[in-house]
């Protein structure tokens, strides 16, 4: 067995994740925990939700209330699924609606923290950076509010995929010309990303990460 002395060693290197956490849990719960309905709106999302559940996770064609007829479904369907797959086990939706949000954006935190850090190798400025997109009014009633339901599950993804991204241009192999570096312009369809957030930080990263120097396997 480790004794604690070795698991803290082991892991110190997480430590300021861990503090980046800590700041963020208290912000990000803070409407779960003091409101007893959810904040914003997801009445299309919830909609979509419950057809899937009641149609045994089968994708409807279009979604009912919505224009004159319906409008046909077009929308990236993961948020949905995990929320139709909540409601078959019996959790409550409101409480769903609440709570689930604040945990996808708490998870999102993670390769925020590490993304900033391939970039700019620096824990403080790296918890500083979740801080401050977390306080962000716009990404806080985005994605903590009920709507995040898809959206911070989809900024999790794009986060986690834009770190790879980053950290695939420090190896020499991918840096070979026929590298896809229409790559950013697929992730952001893929999320359903409405914004050009992801295109810009891969053109930032792009240069930042070439220029800095290849680390060993070892260190990675």
């Amino acid at each position: 067995m480790f004794a604690a002395s070795d698991l803290a060693q082991r892991y110190q290197k997480h430590i300021p994740l861990l503090v980046a956490l800590l700041l963020a849990a208290p912000i990000i719960f803070f409407q779960a925990f003091r409101y007893s309905f959810p904040l914003g709106y997801a009445g299309m999302f919830t909609l979509i939700a419950e057809k899937i559940a009641e149609s045994n996770f089968q994708l409807p064609m279009s979604i009912p209330h919505y224009g004159p007829a319906g409008i046909p479904l077009v929308y990236p369907p993961l948020g949905m699924y995990v929320f139709a797959l909540a409601i078959k086990l019996g959790i409550p939706i409101w409480f769903y609606l609440r709570v689930i949000p604040a945990i996808f954006t708490l998870l999102s935190i993670i390769p925020l923290y590490y993304l900033t850090l391939e970039l700019v190798e620096s824990k403080v400025a790296s918890i500083l950076a979740v801080v401050f997109v977390i306080t962000a009014p716009a990404v806080y009633y985005t994605h903590v509010w009920a709507a995040g339901l898809v959206r911070a599950l989809a900024l999790f993804f794009c986060l986690a995929g834009l770190f790879f991204y980053v950290r695939s241009l420090r190896d020499f192999s991918t840096r070979a010309p026929g590298f896809p570096a229409s790559y950013p312009q697929h992730l952001q369809r893929s999320q359903g990303c409405d914004s050009n957030a992801p295109l810009i930080v891969c053109d930032t990263a792009r240069p930042i990460a070439q220029k800095l120097p290849d680390r060993p396997h070892g260190l990675r």
